[in-house]
Order: C-alpha cells, then structure tokens, then sequence
C-alpha cells in the first residue's frame, strides 16, 4: 500500500497532466495545478533550448522518501493522461553506476513493488502493460517490434550521451559513447515507411539523408526523460545533451532541486515530517560531540572494539575503497551476523541497510555531502515501521568534535542540502543527546532547557580565544562591561581550564561560584502535552451497517444504490462537444476561440507524432470497450455491469457518422477521461442521496453512532505540519510543539481564544487540526466529502470540542459541514460540542462549554 504522502504526490502530478491536456498550455497547467493543489500562486520556468510549452516538472522527495518508486508509476501516468498512447520509451538517468545498477535490479525484479506498479499499475494508477528494462548498449539492439508493442525503459547514467566529455578513462566507454550517435545498419527497419512529417526533426548527414542512429531512434519516439538526482544534471551540458532527444516531458526526481541557476519547476513538495509521520524515517537525530585527540584508522579501531568491548571479529565488516568486505553480504539476511562497519565515506549513493541506527565519527566532517552520504544510513526505519520500544524509533549520532554547535549545524546543513529537509525540519530533527549539552539551545525542545546565564564581572580580561572551541561555546566575554558570562555548566575539567586562565585568585572564586550556580539550577523543560504523553483521542461517527457497527470514513460504508443504468448510456451534448474539440486537438491543432483558428501547439503536435509512431491497432467495437473497461480503474463497480454501459455507450457514440469506430479509437484516452468523469457524477449523485438519507432520515438515530469503540488518536509522534506558525511559542496550550499555521486572521484569533480559554482552566489543550495528514488529521464526512475542522479542543472533564472558523465569505458553502458537525455532536450523548463561528462570534465557544456540565446530559 502505498504511503499518504505517496499518493498525493501521484495525484499532483495527475492534476498537472490533466491540465495539461484541458489548456494545451504546461505552462499555463503548471501555474493552473499549482493553486488548485496549494492555493497560492507560483511561476513556471521554461529551459533554454527546448520548446517553451514542453512539460516540465519537479517532484521533491527527501531523502528516504521513494523517489524511484514513484518514478515507476509516473511513467503509466504520462502514457495515460499525458501523452494518451499505450507504449512509450524512457530514458531514466541516474548520477551514478551504483544507483543505476540499483535502479536496474529494482525494475527487472518481477516481484519488486516498482516492477509491479510500472507494469501492472496500482489501485487507481494505471500501469504500462508490457514492459522491457534495459541498459544504454542493450537498448541500440532491440528490434522494432519491441519499440513498437512495449514500454521500454532505459536506464543510464547521465554522462553516458554526453559527446562533449572526451577525457573517457576508458577507450571502451567512448566507444560505447560514439555508438548513440553512429550510422548503424542494424537500426535500419527502425526507419522504415516514415511520412515526411515524421523525418523533419530527425537529424540528417551532410547529404540530406535521415542518419539511422540510436539518437534518432530516440528523437522520433520522443521519449519520456525521467531524471533521478536531478540536482546533479542541472549543467548547461546536461540539458544540451537532454534536448538531442526531443523529449516528450521531463520530470525531475530529487530530494534538493536547484533553485536559483536553473529552477526547477517543484510542482509538489514532501518534508521529512511526513516522512517520520508514515514511518519511514527515524528522527530525531540525537547529538553527542566528544573531543577525541587520538587518530585511529581502520585497522587501530577493529582492535579497539575487539580488545576493549569484546566484540567477535566476525561481527565486524570493513568496507573501504580498498577492502570491499561488505560484498556478497545480505545484510537483511537475519542470520547475517554483522553489526558493525568501519568505513572511510565508501557507503555511497546506492549503499543501504535500515538496520543501521547509530553512527559514530571519529574523525571532523567537513563537507555537507560527505556528511549527508553517511547521515543518511542511518535515517531509514527498517521496514518502514515504528518499534514499540521509543528509542528505536531515533537515530544516533556520536562524533568527534571540540564544537558542539558547529557539528550540530553541520548536521542540519547536511540534512537540508543534501537530504532535502526543510530548514524548519531540519532545526527540530537535531538535537542534544546530552543533558549538559541541552542548554546550548539547537533546537526548539533544547531552548526550553536552556538555564538562566550567569554574570560576573572580573577584575582582569581572561584570554577566552585560547580555550578549546568547546568551552567557548559554553561561555563569553565582554570586553565593554568586563563581565563573563557562562550559559551552561562547566564540568570539572573544564572549569580548572577557565580558572587558568586567571592569575587572581578573587578571580578564580567567581568562576567557581558562577559555575555552583549553574550547576544548582535544576532545568525544567517545558514539556506539551503530547511531550507529556498524554492521550487525546477524539470520538468518531460509526454506522449500523446490516446489524454491525462500521466506522464512518468511507462513503463505500453507506448502502447506497449504485447502478449504471442502460438508459443513461449515450453521450450528452456536453461530451459529443468535448470530443469534438479533441478531435480538432489530435489532428494538429487547438481551438484559439478568439481568433476562430486553428494553431498548433506543442501538447496536440507531441500528441499527433506518438499517434503516427504508435499507430492504433485495428479493432472491433466490443475490444474498444473492453479496453475502455479495463482502463477505467473504477473499484466501485462490478465488471458486467460497467461493461454493458461502456458498451452500450460507445455503440450510441459510434452510430453517429461524426464519430465512426476508427475515430473512437484513436480518441480512446479522451473517451476514458469522459466516461470517467461521468461516472464519478453519477456515483456522487447516488451517494448524495444516500448521505442524507442515512444521517437525516428517518430512523437515523437507530443508525448513527458517536464513539462506542471508536477514536481518533493524535499521535504525539505524528503531528508535522507543512507548513509552520511562525508565532508558535505564543500558544502555551497546543497539544504539540508546532502550531500549524492558520489561513487567515479569523483562524489566528480563534486560536489565541482557546489558548486563553486553557489558561483559564476552562480547556485542557486544543491542536490545530491537518488537513490530509493521515496520523494528524480527523474528519468527519460530510455531503461534499471530507470536513477537516480547524481545532479539536479536550475539557478537562473529558469532553471534545471542534470548532470550526469561517470567514464571512465562504459561510454559505459551509452548510453540509455544519449538518454533520450538529450531527456528530447530538449523537455523542454530550460527549462532543460543536461549534462553526465567524471572528466576532468567538465569544459563543464559552457559551457552547457551559451549556453542557457534563457528559450524558444532552
């Protein structure tokens, strides 16, 4: 199954496609999507050298997050929606030989999950059918008939097409290199029986004839580029290499995309919030720095961990460039006996084992990707799954360094430009493993324990740049007042350092006192509630559902009618105009309503040049419809029935000599969006009537429940907005950390209402609800899908209060939700109020907890 964040990546890019198709414009798709999935505006960035309307976008993924898997989805994606063929060729490029074997064994794994959705699709998504996966040298060899009746995927290293890069180390790869762009007579039938329109952008000798060259093979299918680490292929030479292959679209996969130089076009982003929210990383990174003078290589450590902490030899592996002891070895084999690598930054891209929790440097870290490279072992949750133990479910960190702040920001660094954290991600997941340490304040829990500093003058200036960077973290001097200030408590060692410094012994007397201070403060962290552990569980609406009690999350819970019935199955007005105007779009062109012309732009001309290389088989109307039926993806209806409409729908369609059977087929993929979007209105329709029939007709409190064996549980661990309150630490009652940020005034002054209401006694903590968080996010369903309040409150006698926040505009709109939200609430037996408010109604929250004293009286 795949995870939360997963899907809406997928429907992301499903959203943009679909605007693609609907405007003919990517551009004008790009900005269109964007709002509609984030509704704010954002600009597109077109690359030098290529069409200024070819699709190209960005999926941002940190590291841990799939990226490869939802690489192999997007290619059914693009068949479907973008490109409306059946077979397609991808080059998939990758930074390096490592990960492009990684990404080859993934892909030719028959029972590998990316296998198996870039094949057979998933759930909603739609696979490709059959598929061939091959290298750079496998793929100049195969036949037509493969190109013409499979996907195929070529997975290859960036530098592998780039021409201009001379200096190969290996005569053999240059060679191999030459090959791409070489006359070759094998390719000769690839080339066969090709209309004029099809050779004029294929590239010619210097007499004028079509050159029967790989890159030409490619040049004509025009290839979906999918662009794996994509930070590293943002050169100018990598995006003219790109263009020789007259790509289709280009989607970019990578944790760090470039924002400056060359902008990507991030159509949709994932923070590592929501990866540690589905369980797919460990964080926090607890931090320790420890001042190590010895240098031990790999050699001298092996004989530490065996001579001092007893550890068998056989439980050690080293891996460095020059002993490859980790090869061959199945570190997921559970009879592997290894626990510990030494290494020298050979655990590279492409290296991995969730198993690693802790890792240990005994040497400086200096670069950001060094650090990254590393880090990022150790992040992964072995089988994506919190353990029930908490302190499996952080990662460790121990390294040898005199500066405790700098490692720190050296981490997050790492974290952010490399491993695809957020900044604000990054400060939180970095943290102090040590009490002492704490007070330091690198991240928000930390500043919480930070200790009152203390002061003291001294009668001489004390050389504080002598100190170990250790100790000056701890203290400073200034010179204008003459005092010393020391923010965290010296151990004994360090202290006498400090004290040495001194030549008067008042002097040193102070240093001492200052320090007692210090050390007599007991730090109190402010802990949330969710720190605190403790619980919050919201009652949740349940159904009786032919006489057992359901949950309510679904609408599939509801005994609705659903049919197709026959009489419905012929187009409307609306559809045979749509498909009309599809048709002017596949020959060539798009309607330019204005001018009342014809223009050709680039999605119906990309559109035309696959239909000519890919040409449409010959059908029979019953195979058309069975295509249409299999590609609908509709789980809501059983297959006979869905044909039979399908059927009699596409019968009524082709009896009109506008649409013969040749034109349905080639407008298969326009016909698959129309029927699809009228059985999603037909099914809306259905359930509408169900809804209200259910929750509000007769009989519904027989039927309805509120609880009785079923909560919503805020996880403490699972609450990772995306985005943050900046004024977070105003509100002193939030059940976590975070306080999610609001979407306008009304939202702001609801919650320093309920932050008041805490302080009062009158609540006993309030979140800030998610909206499609899945661990961090209740809803209740309403007529017009899922109602995600804006704050759940707890009293301190048990009850729950939702309050949902409206500004004037959008009340009107809201009547389904406050049906459901009155509804939950009457039903919960007092256990539940519910209250939807505009932003001078606040005062109704007090009303609403004191109409109730307690729970069980209505």
């Amino acid at each position: 199954q795949l995870k939360g964040y997963q899907e809406r990546t997928l429907e992301a890019l499903d959203c943009y496609f679909g605007h693609c198709v609907q405007s003919s414009s990517p551009k004008k798709a790009f900005v269109d999507a964007f709002y509609e999935l984030n509704q704010q505006g954002k600009n597109y960035n077109t690359i030098t050298g290529f069409p200024e309307d070819m699709p190209y976008v960005c999926l941002r993924l940190p590291t841990g997050g799939g990226k490869t898997l939802l690489g192999g989805f997007a290619i059914g994606l693009a068949n479907q929606r973008l490109l409306h063929t059946d077979h397609s060729v991808v080059l998939w490029l990758v930074p390096s030989r490592a990960i492009m074997e990684q990404t080859l064994r993934c892909l030719r794994n028959r029972h590998d999950p990316l296998r198996i959705a870039l094949e057979k699709g998933w759930g909603r998504w739609p696979g490709c059918g059959s598929v061939s996966v091959v290298e750079l040298s496998e793929a100049r060899s195969l036949p037509r008939t493969t190109l013409d009746t499979e996907t195929v995927v070529i997975v290859a290293t960036a530098q592998a097409f780039r021409v201009e890069e001379k200096k190969h180390e290996d005569a053999k790869k240059l060679d191999e290199l030459r090959k791409v762009y070489e006359e070759s007579g094998a390719l000769m039938p690839h080339f066969d029986g090709l209309a004029a329109e099809q050779t004029k952008h294929l590239r010619k000798s210097d007499s004028g004839q079509v050159v029967r060259s790989f890159e030409n093979v490619l040049r004509l299918r025009r290839p979906i580029l999918i662009v794996d680490e994509a930070h590293n292929a943002r050169s100018e030479v990598s995006f003219e290499t790109l263009q020789r292959f007259r790509p289709s679209c280009i989607l970019e996969l990578t944790a760090t995309p470039d924002m400056e130089k060359n902008p990507s076009n991030v159509l949709h982003s994932v923070s590592a919030g929501e990866l540690k929210e589905e369980q797919m990383v460990r964080l926090p990174i607890l931090l320790e720095t420890q001042h190590g003078k010895d240098t031990l290589n790999v050699e001298a450590l092996k004989q530490e961990l065996i001579a001092n902490h007893h550890i068998p030899e056989n439980e050690i592996a080293i891996a460095t460039g020059d002993e490859k002891g980790l090869e061959g070895v199945n570190l997921f084999d559970p009879k592997c006996p290894i626990k510990y690598i030494l290494t020298q930054q050979a655990l590279a891209e492409g290296w991995d084992c969730p198993f690693a929790y802790i890792l240990v440097s005994v040497a400086e870290m200096q670069s950001s990707k060094s650090v990254e490279q590393l880090l990022g072992r150790i992040l992964r949750m072995p089988y994506a799954k919190n353990r029930r133990t908490p302190a499996l479910n952080k990662a460790y960190a121990f390294v040898a360094s005199d500066r405790f702040y700098a490692t720190a920001n050296s981490l997050r660094d790492a974290l952010v430009q490399c491993a695809g954290f957020e900044k604000k991600d990054a400060t939180e997941f970095i943290t102090a493993a040590r009490e002492d340490q704490m007070p330091l304040g690198i991240s928000s829990q930390d500043r919480r324990a930070q200790v009152q500093p203390v002061e003291i003058k001294l009668p001489e200036k004390p050389a504080i740049k002598t100190l170990p960077p250790a100790i000056q973290d701890k203290i400073e001097w200034n010179a204008g007042t003459q005092k010393l200030t020391i923010k965290a408590a010296l151990d004994e060692s360090e202290k006498e350092t400090v004290k040495n410094l001194l030549v008067m012994e008042d002097a040193k007397a102070l240093v001492d006192v200052a320090n007692e201070t210090i050390k007599a403060h007991k730090v109190e962290i402010f802990r949330t509630a969710s720190e605190r552990g403790l619980a919050f569980t919201v009652p949740q609406m349940a159904l009786v559902v032919q006489g057992e009690l359901e949950l309510f999350d679904d609408p599939e819970v509801l005994d609705y009618p659903w049919q197709l019935p026959l009489y419905h199955a012929q187009p409307t007005q609306q559809e045979l105009a749509d498909l009309g105007l599809a048709t002017k779009v596949a020959e060539g062109g798009e309607i330019d309503m204005e001018a009342g012309k014809v223009k050709v732009t680039f999605l119906p001309e990309l559109q035309h040049e696959m239909e000519l290389v890919y040409q449409p088989e010959h059908v029979s109307e019953a195979k058309l419809a069975g295509w249409l039926c299999a590609n609908l993806i509709d789980q809501y209806t059983d297959q006979t029935s869905l044909m039979a409409f399908i059927a009699s729908w596409l019968g009524e369609l082709t009896k009109r000599d506008e649409f013969p059977l040749a034109k349905a087929n080639r407008l298969k993929f326009v016909l698959r969006t129309v029927l699809a979007r009228r059985l999603k209105a037909m099914r809306k329709d259905a359930i509408n009537q169900a809804f209200q029939q259910t929750l509000f007709g007769e009989g519904a409190v027989e039927r309805v429940r509120v609880g009785e064996g079923f909560e919503f549980e805020f996880h403490p661990d699972a609450y990772h907005p995306g985005r943050v309150c900046p004024n977070s630490n105003e509100f002193q009652h939030h059940y976590y950390p975070q306080v999610g940020e609001f979407d306008g005034p009304e939202e702001y002054a609801c919650a320093f209402k309920l932050d008041q209401l805490c302080a009062k006694g009158a609540l006993k903590f309030w979140v800030r609800n998610l909206v499609r968080k899945d661990s961090a996010s209740f809803f209740l369903l309403s007529a017009t899908g899922r109602f995600y309040p804006d704050f759940i409150a707890k009293l301190p006698d048990g009850r729950t209060l939702v309050v949902e926040c409206k500004g004037q505009g959008y009340w009107g709109d809201a009547e389904a939700d406050r049906k459901v939200g009155n509804l939950w609430a009457q039903m919960s037996k007092g256990k539940c109020l519910f209250l939807m408010v505009r932003k001078d109604e606040l005062a109704l929250i007090n009303s609403v907890i004191d109409a109730v004293s307690s729970p069980g009286i209505a």
